[in-house]
């Protein structure tokens, strides 16, 4: 575990039950469609299927990402299979759980190094509204180049891919006391919900490539919220609580 990373299972318990009650920021995905969901659900789908279980995102913005993929693939010249495949993870990365209730915050340097990794061989070429910007290179391109011609830093391609890199790594316990700094002696399901991320931004970890579900379950259905059934919730964070604990402490 990171230094710092929290282990004590009352701590544990606070934060699972604080990732279950906030909502999905109202917060624009992508050019114009926001977040599909009010708070974090499990929700079938074909594209970013790693993310159903614990998303954030509606079927548009599923659609969406699935559109910009398909484009991409095809306007491409040669890209390779695992250079696309890293491309489409960091893209679905934005459907995350935790990403879009703000629980965690960027990509993590070594997904970065990772993505870098996948794609030094692969062509790119500067987008034509801005120098700063890269893209895969097109069948019709005049100019394109191996990515390592045109950087050796992969913090620099994640940059200039629109990624933003966060170096803090692992729930810690300055982020938990961040948090407890907000709640009442005696906190309840109301007071989680009034908790706010941002006023422990400089402790929201980075995206470490593991999907929200594998760190604190899967989400209820949508259905499941329209019930609203207690004894479900009430089991569910029971369940997640004895499958998630390890991930959370042995990472």
């Amino acid at each position: 575990a990171f230094a710092g990373t929290i282990t004590d299972q009352e701590d544990l318990l606070l934060l699972l039950e604080l990732a279950n009650t906030k909502q999905c920021r109202n917060e624009t995905f992508g050019k114009n469609t926001k977040y599909g969901q009010e708070r974090p659900v499990t929700l079938d789908t074909l594209v970013c299927n790693e993310h159903e279980k614990r998303t954030c995102c509606g079927k548009d913005n599923f659609e969406d990402i699935r559109r910009e993929l398909v484009r991409s693939r095809r306007s491409s010249f040669d890209v390779s299979d695992e250079c696309f495949r890293v491309y489409s993870m960091m893209k679905c990365q934005f459907c995350d759980g935790d990403i879009g209730i703000g629980l965690r915050q960027g990509i993590c340097p070594e997904v970065c190094q990772y993505f870098y990794g996948a794609c030094q061989n692969d062509l790119f070429r500067f987008t034509s509204s801005n120098e700063n910007a890269l893209q895969f290179c097109e069948t019709d391109a005049p100019l394109c180049s191996k990515l390592e011609y045109i950087t050796q830093k992969p913090a620099e391609f994640c940059r200039m891919m629109g990624l933003q890199i966060n170096e803090r790594r692992g729930f810690t316990t300055e982020l938990l006391e961040g948090i407890r700094d907000q709640l009442p002696y005696k906190y309840s399901k109301t007071n989680l919900e009034n908790v706010s991320l941002k006023e422990v931004s400089d402790y929201i970890p980075c995206w470490d490539g593991r999907p929200s579900h594998v760190v604190f379950g899967p989400a209820l259905t949508k259905a499941d919220y329209r019930r609203g059934s207690a004894s479900q919730l009430g089991l569910m964070a029971i369940v997640i609580s004895i499958v998630s604990l390890a991930f959370i402490v042995f990472y």
